[in-house]
């Protein structure tokens, strides 16, 4: 699966630098083919680069697709595939312990007998974020950061990985 990605990054990165790009540089056309693939790769350098000036200047992750594509000398007929994005943020919850089953004869000499592990995990759509202005305590429980993320689209199924960054 990831020697395909690769190969079609290649290609898209091929592809997407022999069009003009109609105000949007090269290298951010790029984030479209390099963030499937986590940016893994010497072509992806520059469009890393590009996402990570986006990101800060407050701009959108990726640029607009049609910005990036152009479909003068494509034969009638052909498909051209439809690019789309998602992005966001999810918190990131430590790992931690749930009893599951509880020992002891009444409510005041109960113990705990059994223990789950809850892994660390996301909770898509959510920020970490004080429970009050001044309590040390974190919303969501367990919350230990905060972390955004882009999902690729072709033709409506997800493309490569979700990428995570900070």
């Amino acid at each position: 699966m990831m020697s395909r990605l690769m190969t079609g990054v290649i290609m898209g990165v091929t592809l997407l630098t022999s069009m003009s790009t109609f105000a949007v540089s090269e290298a951010e056309c790029n984030i479209w083919m390099c963030a499937p693939t986590g940016f893994i790769g010497s072509e992806c350098k520059a469009p890393k680069k590009a996402f990570k000036k986006r990101v800060n200047r407050g701009k959108p992750p990726l640029p607009e697709f049609f910005r990036c594509s152009v479909h003068d000398d494509v034969p009638n007929g052909t498909h051209i595939s439809e690019m789309t994005y998602l992005d966001g943020v999810s918190a990131i919850i430590k790992e931690t312990q749930r009893c599951t089953q509880w020992g002891g004869s009444n409510s005041n000499n109960r113990y705990c007998t059994a223990w789950k592990t809850i892994p660390k995990h996301l909770v898509r759509g959510e920020r970490c974020r004080r429970a009050s202005k001044d309590s040390s305590i974190m919303t969501p429980h367990g919350c230990i950061g905060t972390v955004r993320w882009i999902e690729t689209y072709m033709d409506g199924e997800l493309f490569g990985d979700i990428f995570y960054y900070r």
